[in-house]
């Protein structure tokens, strides 16, 4: 695509256009406006409301005669546009305001599945995603693979059943005390 874009600018460039005139809907406009303005054009971003007046039925053919009729009669408005710098912050902003708003849809998610196995983990601590909530979740995690994987192999009756298990110890005296993780889970 920027092959393309790069085209579109030599073809600008030999006609002996220097100001160009971009519709800012959504984000398609981004990688455009950033070739042309590499390649020396002027981009002016306008805003979409000053576009919805077309006569006719709207389709993009249309949308750019409307615009190099409004370019040329000098009525458009350039959209101030910040700097590379400022963009590059404000797309990690951006970026970390959804991985923030994602996180707190996967705690929740989390804590309803803690809930659904009776582990109300919100009734000692005050903040689960804490250090110690986090170590408890890892624990708890750790300890409830382990059980399933008991369960599994006793179903099973498959050769990765635990030493302990082969050597007399029951399903259900392993699946009470795990000596690898220390936790008791006879007392839930």
């Amino acid at each position: 695509m920027t092959d393309d874009l790069n085209t579109l600018a030599d073809w600008l460039l030999a006609c002996g256009v220097d100001t160009v005139a971009l519709g800012s809907t959504g984000v398609y406009w981004i990688p455009v406006y950033e070739v042309l303005e590499r390649r020396g054009l002027t981009v002016w971003l306008v805003d979409a409301r000053q576009m919805k007046y077309v006569p006719g039925r709207k389709s993009d053919v249309q949308d750019c005669q409307w615009l190099h009729k409004l370019m040329s009669l000098g009525l458009l408005r350039a959209a101030w546009r910040p700097g590379d710098e400022v963009c590059v912050v404000r797309a990690v902003v951006r970026q970390r305001e959804v991985l923030m708003a994602e996180q707190a849809n996967w705690v929740q998610c989390m804590q309803k599945a803690l809930l659904q196995m009776n582990l109300q983990l919100t009734e000692v601590l005050s903040d689960v995603m804490g250090m110690t909530g986090w170590a408890a979740t890892i624990m708890l995690a750790g300890a409830l693979t382990q059980v399933f994987c008991y369960r599994a192999a006793a179903v099973a009756s498959c050769s990765l059943l635990p030493d302990r298990m082969l050597a007399g110890t029951s399903y259900d005296e392993a699946a009470q005390h795990d000596n690898t993780t220390g936790i008791d889970r006879g007392s839930r």
